[in-house]
């Protein structure tokens, strides 16, 4: 019979490989051309714990390297919805990055109804586009930008198709960004991953972080 200790030991291992295996992926120390990816598992299963701990890392590190984050929660009208999704990030992105906010601005000004297009249009329009301007400045340190963009419990936006259309647009329009940026995507279970078709001219989705990694028993 395993002891109490020899669960909680196990536990902490697993743990510390998922987040060496997160930030070995944000770093591009593995798999460099994964642009995505998954955290998944079941509820319960210390999940939150992880994400908490790694994007603390992300933010105090000296690189900062949390460009955004949106954390979907069906019970909150505001967060189980994807109609908020590119408000957040691009808020979060330009106050991370001040030297994005004249781009992004500029953008809204000519289009004013841009947050009501396409959830792809608006990530080129607000995202992409600006990112691409700034970086385009030979004297801009293209390393001021940090590169992970977290999308927290991707289950709880309503409609399996929105969760779809979510990965599709930026599988679409990331390969158009000057800059790497890398997506991590948590959920309970991986039930929608099957639904999502990438083009062949996608940046591969990395499903990784599998179960028996994260064990709470």
């Amino acid at each position: 019979m395993v002891s109490k200790k020899d669960c909680r030991r196990r536990n902490m291992q697993n743990w510390l490989t998922v987040l060496k295996r997160l930030l070995d992926w944000l770093l591009q120390n593995r798999e460099p051309e994964a642009v995505f990816l998954w955290l998944y598992r079941d509820a319960g299963a210390g999940k939150p714990s992880i994400i908490q701990t790694f994007t603390t890392q992300c933010v105090q590190s000296s690189e900062r390297h949390l460009l955004a984050s949106f954390f979907f929660w069906r019970d909150d009208p505001r967060r189980s919805s994807h109609v908020a999704l590119m408000a957040t990030l691009i808020h979060e992105a330009v106050t991370v990055v001040a030297a994005l906010r004249p781009f992004v601005a500029a953008t809204m000004e000519q289009d004013s109804s841009i947050l009501e297009k396409h959830l792809k249009h608006q990530i080129m329009s607000l995202l992409v586009e600006p990112i691409n301007s700034l970086v385009s400045d030979s004297d801009f340190k293209r390393s001021s930008i940090p590169s992970l963009i977290l999308i927290d419990g991707l289950d709880e936006c309503s409609g399996t198709n929105n969760q779809c259309s979510i990965l599709k647009a930026f599988a679409e329009t990331l390969p158009h960004c000057h800059h790497t940026l890398r997506i991590l995507i948590t959920s309970r279970g991986n039930r929608n991953q099957g639904g999502v078709q990438l083009g062949p001219s996608s940046p591969p989705l990395c499903v990784s972080c599998p179960r028996h990694l994260i064990q709470t028993r």
